[in-house]
């Protein structure tokens, strides 16, 4: 069969078949080394291997396969060299090798390359310059009309041409991009000023110039690592069609062609198959990506009478191999990929069909328990319900056990505000980013199934996007203009605007009502879909670029009232006064735990979890998220900061700052960098792990694909793993005790909890006959409250609490006027 084996055969490399081209030197003692084959030096006067042998270096074509003239002989860096001048520049020119590929392999071509312009101007000058390669079928003559003709999709460019004289830019070495090829197989060359077009001219009209040619190379691009491709090219019995398929007029994978079918075809259904050594391999997929591509390309991986189905977006990630799962060929050694138009998404787009490649593996084993959650955004493409289910099966298949999924952006909705059960009442008006598709509620069905979590990602306190104001009458900034925070303002506070924070308009979270308005939102969310559990985001007050005096917020004119009549303080609070930091940081942590008890009164078993700025003192000081009082006072169940750099060093030194913060048994984790380039991210998880961090978000899921930044997740979870632990959510409840003890003045009547579990337990009291009320976690062991009351009478306070049936417990105690002496 003619499935392409990447296993590069060394010893074929010291003959360039019927050229008789000798490999440049002796391979190295190390297998992995890079070989280097000439395709033609130009020393003599033509290869043999070349199609035509007249002229100095055999005939050159452009591209309506006219003769392009004798190309003259010359130098480049003091070796031989072809010239190839101007004359028009007609098309470009090009040549075939004939059996100029030694081995089945991945090969780059390597050429060094002048472009000398003569007197150029701003009219006349070159824009671009290129090589470009075919190999294979696709390695044959031009016809006629080269307008009608397809672009090599292999090629490099000569950089930094202007429309004036470039003469003095000098050599460089051009390196194409890396493509499959046979032994045997043919090798066309082309020049041009645009390669990757049907024309190959664009631009070039008459310059005056002429361009240096150095010694063209085959570069072997790499070790082997034993992959087989098969692509649509190859024909039966490797690739087989069935139904409408149309072979398009494109460049596909290795300079080949691709097919299309209408989606929703019944009929079309394309297959591949390969017999490969028996063992467990990756299975991977390329395709030519475009705006008309099936966002759910069903693609069903088989195996010895086994299957998996899964499904890839084909409007992202062109010509990328993309990994859809794995297989155990370990009995037959027969491995069939197949490609449904029926079965792909949305009816009436495109599916694409071109080529797959096996690459041997390791199949996966079982890690030990881990947070590993995908962060899914509203960029991300979430209202086509067919790239929801690619996105799921890609973060299934890459070993992620949790997804957080934008349920709430800018005050806005993806979800369905009181869709069934309107206890919580929710105006929230839906996003304009996600059509008419019920978000939340696709990715619970279609989550759930891979065996995914499904958290609600809520952002709680930014409400719109930069200056944009939303139109909605619903929308909370609509609705309640007066539930914004104030900013600083050098002493005379004043609303806050995007001028203040670009990010944009920010609610107040000292406000009881704001408060409020955030759990009845969450609590909406969370009675009327079956989620795992919420994260948090945006819980906490605007930047403030790290300073004080010119960009702090929270000065609402409640809040400072609030503030003055709490700490007998007046005016408007110094933004270093320590009390009015802490008081800020009271009303972020009292908000995470008023939605922590909103889930808690819901279902026991929800699970909550905030993504805090990654810069502990920032974060604490500045924004005022005091995440480790979070975690003590048991007002959530985990936290991943944002830890985002790209010098693992810095990374390493945070992880201790955070650990460090924070030691009890609630989970710590970390939010990765994986929306720029240039992270270890593999390495960074691991990192993460070493630490004895409870898991990893690498963030976001939308641009790991293109940044590479899967392959490297997948590579750190070798395995799959569940869920760590959480013995509070599960163990059992024991019975509180409250009693009334003395204070220190008898105008105050003051109760302590005792709580024997080993984790907090949120709970509630009230006094008897009063208005006096509160709510907090009692942590294990003695806590206390106190209330004022008259000098002489007693007290009487109820505590009410859960245990782990969800049944509420109360317990009563007397205070008398007592002073502790």
């Amino acid at each position: 069969m003619s499935t392409r084996r990447f296993a590069v055969a060394l010893l074929a490399l010291a003959a360039l078949g019927p050229a008789g081209c000798t490999s440049e030197g002796p391979l190295g003692a190390h297998d992995d080394a890079l070989v280097e084959t000439p395709v033609d030096t130009f020393a003599a006067v033509a290869q043999a291997n070349h199609p035509e042998s007249a002229g100095a270096y055999g005939v050159w074509y452009d591209a309506t396969h006219n003769t392009f003239g004798t190309p003259s002989r010359s130098t480049l860096a003091g070796a031989p060299a072809m010239r190839i001048d101007d004359g028009g520049f007609a098309n470009g020119v090009y040549t075939i090798y004939r059996a100029a590929i030694p081995a089945d392999g991945t090969y780059q071509i390597s050429v060094p390359v002048q472009v000398v312009e003569t007197g150029a101007t701003s009219t006349n000058g070159i824009r671009a310059f290129q090589v470009g390669v075919a190999v294979g079928s696709t390695a044959r003559h031009r016809g006629p009309n080269p307008s009608s003709l397809p672009g090599l999709g292999v090629s490099a460019s000569y950089t930094g041409l202007t429309t004036a004289d470039d003469t003095a830019l000098g050599p460089q070495t051009l390196v194409t991009g890396e493509f499959d090829a046979h032994a045997g197989d043919d090798l066309l060359i082309a020049f041009g000023t645009d390669v990757t077009s049907g024309t190959w001219s664009a631009g070039s009209a008459t310059w005056g110039g002429h361009v240096l040619v150095g010694a063209i190379t085959l570069v072997a691009a790499g070790p082997s690592d034993g992959s087989t491709i098969v692509d649509d090219d190859d024909g039966a019995p490797d690739f087989v069609q069935q139904g409408a398929w149309t072979v398009s007029g494109g460049i596909g994978h290795g300079g080949g062609h691709y097919r299309f079918a209408s989606s929703g075809n019944a009929t079309s259904v394309a297959t591949w198959e390969a017999t490969v050594e028996p063992g467990y391999y990756d299975v991977q997929v390329t395709y030519r990506a475009g705006a008309n591509r099936a966002t759910a390309a069903h693609y069903t991986i088989e195996s010895n009478g086994t299957s998996v189905s899964t499904s890839v977006n084909q409007r992202t990630r062109d010509q990328q191999w993309v990994y859809i799962g794995g297989v155990d060929a370990s009995a037959t050694g027969v491995v069939r990929v197949t490609l449904s138009a029926a079965q792909s998404l949305p009816v009436g787009s495109v599916a694409i069909a071109d080529a797959v490649r096996l690459v041997p593996g390791t199949s996966p084993g079982v890690d030990e328990p881990e947070m590993r959650v995908a962060a899914v955004t509203v960029f991300d493409g979430l209202s086509d319900v067919g790239a929801i289910q690619s996105i799921i099966d890609e973060i299934a298949a890459h070993r992620y056990n949790a997804i957080a999924v934008h349920t709430r952006y800018r005050g806005d909705a993806t979800y369905i505000p009181n869709r069934a059960d309107a206890t919580y009442p929710n105006h929230e008006p839906r996003s304009t980013a996600v059509g008419d598709v019920d978000v939340l509620a696709e990715f619970i069905a279609r989550g759930h199934a891979r065996g995914l979590k499904i958290f609600a990602y809520v952002n709680t306190h930014l409400v719109t996007e930069g200056a944009a104001s939303p139109s909605d009458p619903g929308h909370v900034v609509n609705a309640h203009p007066e539930w914004r925070t104030y900013a600083y303002n050098g002493g005379a506070p004043v609303v806050q605007t995007p001028a203040h924070d670009p990010e944009g308009m920010w609610l107040e979270p000292a406000l009881p009502d704001v408060r409020e308005y955030l759990a009845d939102v969450v609590g909406d969310i969370a009675t009327n879909y079956e989620i795992d559990g919420v994260i948090l985001d945006r819980i906490r007050y605007p930047q403030t670029a790290f300073t004080r005096e010119n960009r702090d917020f929270g000065y609402h004119p409640e809040a400072i009232e609030r503030f003055n009549r709490r700490f007998h303080r007046r005016g408007v609070p110094s933004p270093r006064d320590a009390d009015w930091i802490t008081f800020r940081q009271e009303a972020i942590t009292d908000t995470v735990a008023a939605i922590h008890r909103r889930l808690e009164r819901i279902d026991g078993d929800l699970i909550l979890l905030a993504y805090p700025i990654g810069r502990l003192t920032d974060a604490r000081q500045f924004n005022y998220q005091d995440w480790p009082t979070w975690m003590t006072e048991g007002a959530i169940d985990g936290v991943l900061p944002q830890i985002y750099t790209a010098d693992n060093a810095a990374f390493a030194t945070s992880l201790a700052a955070h650990a460090e913060a924070y030691g009890g048994d609630r989970l710590l984790g970390v939010t990765l960098d994986a929306f720029r380039a240039g992270v270890d991210l593999s390495g960074q998880i691991e990192t993460a792990r070493l630490a004895g961090f409870a898991g990893t978000s690498p963030f976001r899921h939308g641009t790991m694909g293109d940044l590479g930044y899967l392959e490297q997740a997948r590579a750190a979870w070798p395995g799959y793993a569940e869920w760590p632990a959480m013995p509070w959510k599960n163990a059992r409840v024991e019975r509180l005790e409250l009693r009334g003890v003395c204070a220190d003045d008898v105008t105050r009547r003051r109760f302590r909890v005792s709580n024997p579990n080993a984790w907090s337990i949120p709970v509630e009291w009230s006094i008897v006959g009063t208005t006096d009320e509160g709510a907090y976690f009692a942590p294990p062991g003695d806590s206390f409250y106190e209330v004022a009351a008259d000098r002489l009478l007693p007290r009487v306070s109820l505590l009410t609490w859960r245990n782990e049936r969800r049944i509420q417990l109360t317990a009563a105690a007397i205070a008398l006027p007592r002073r502790c002496r």
